[in-house]
């Protein structure tokens, strides 16, 4: 069936896209967040003219003209855009087979592991580890993710510059966690590309001493050949990819083996489709794939259908743990809501992606649409 519509309903942090088929079926899918109407105005400017009278069922060729077309305008916003319509797609392709879209892939699944995923430094170390402990009773969370170093107001300001929130702080986060927790509770790190190589090694060195289960992005996430020279000189493997959405790009990752744990974010890279591609390549390489998932709009309904889906998971999918830094954005945004009971989240059985959004939400939010 061919597209008729494409719409948009977005905020400055978050936007939904709807595309409508020549027969009414309808499917909803999300950009990236942050800035998002940014993204809304790439998408009608650059994208949406392309995809109209286009077969819905050619998800990936739809993508490949959205990119190729746009050749001189190849970057970020280009792919955060596409994962709307990417996305959206997926869920009519669901929609129109009656399954959802892991089991269009195969799954059988009906529940997925997660962990507990800190991002906020402005609490201390008690704090962190005490409300940790206090969700694991809650929620069953088994496992664990902290953010360490120092990467200022300014998301990037202080990428590959060592520094930590304090002197010490990331060890005394570590130390205190595997205190009261135990050898046996895994426990993650990120950075945030924190780390020159030396300092990241040196900084590993103490993580092995720690049990820690994988060092994601140890350096900036661009100089991929820094990351891949920490990877060779620890033991503990090195996770990365969220911010990648060039697929060249990728094929070097896995080429310098830079991560034993490819980490695509499906809002940055593209959508569902692109993101399934570096699936398929990390299955390849032979390393895991756990799908990046900082936030609890659709981009975790999307990242719990790929989880079910893969053949080569990380056993555990990422669960943000902090309401201040999603709520805002996400609050009302979609039913039904996704419930962490027993460390576990289900798989949605129904349809597409298996969610409705909220009018109420969409009521508020800022209109546009390509027809």
């Amino acid at each position: 069936m061919k597209i008729k519509k494409v719409e948009t309903f977005s905020t400055r942090n978050m936007c939904l896209v709807r595309i409508t088929t020549e027969d009414g079926l309808t499917g909803w899918g999300q950009t990236a967040h942050i800035n998002a109407d940014i993204s809304a105005a790439v998408l009608h400017r650059h994208l949406a003219k392309l995809v109209l009278d286009k077969n819905s069922e050619d998800i990936e060729a739809i993508g490949d003209l959205c990119v190729d077309t746009n050749y001189t305008f190849f970057g970020s916003y280009l792919f955060r855009a596409l994962t709307g319509i990417d996305t959206a797609l997926w869920d009519i392709r669901g929609k129109r087979a009656g399954k959802s879209v892991a089991r269009l892939l195969g799954s059988d699944k009906k529940f997925v592991d997660v962990y507990g995923s800190s991002m906020v430094k402005t609490i201390t170390p008690r704090e962190e580890i005490d409300r940790m402990k206090r969700l694991g009773q809650e929620n069953g969370f088994r496992a664990f993710k902290v953010h360490i170093g120092n990467i200022g107001e300014n998301v990037y300001a202080l990428l590959g510059r060592d520094e930590d929130t304090y002197p010490g702080h990331t060890e005394e986060v570590i130390s205190l966690f595997r205190k009261e927790f135990g050898d046996d509770v895994p426990l993650f790190v990120d950075s945030n590309g924190t780390y020159s190589v030396e300092k990241a090694i040196e900084i590993g060195r103490f993580f092995e001493k720690m049990k820690v289960g994988y060092f994601e992005e140890p350096c900036p996430y661009w100089e991929f050949e820094k990351s891949a020279a920490v990877a060779r000189a620890l033991n503990i493997p090195v996770a990365g990819g969220e911010q990648d959405y060039d697929m060249a790009q990728w094929k070097r990752i896995f080429a310098a083996e830079a991560v034993r744990i490819a980490q695509p974010d499906i809002c940055y890279i593209g959508g569902f489709s692109r993101a399934w591609q570096v699936a398929k390549m990390s299955e390849k390489a032979g390393v895991y794939c756990s799908p990046h998932n900082g936030t609890r709009g659709l981009l975790l309904i999307f990242s719990i259908h790929m989880n079910a889906a893969l053949k080569n998971p990380y056993p555990f999918l990422e669960y943000s743990i902090d309401p201040q830094y999603n709520d805002p954005w996400n609050k009302g945004l979609f039913t039904p809501v996704v419930e962490v009971r027993d460390g576990k989240v289900a798989v949605p059985q129904e349809p597409g992606w298996g969610i409705e959004p909220n009018l109420e939400w969409l009521a508020k939010t800022t209109y546009a649409v390509t027809e």
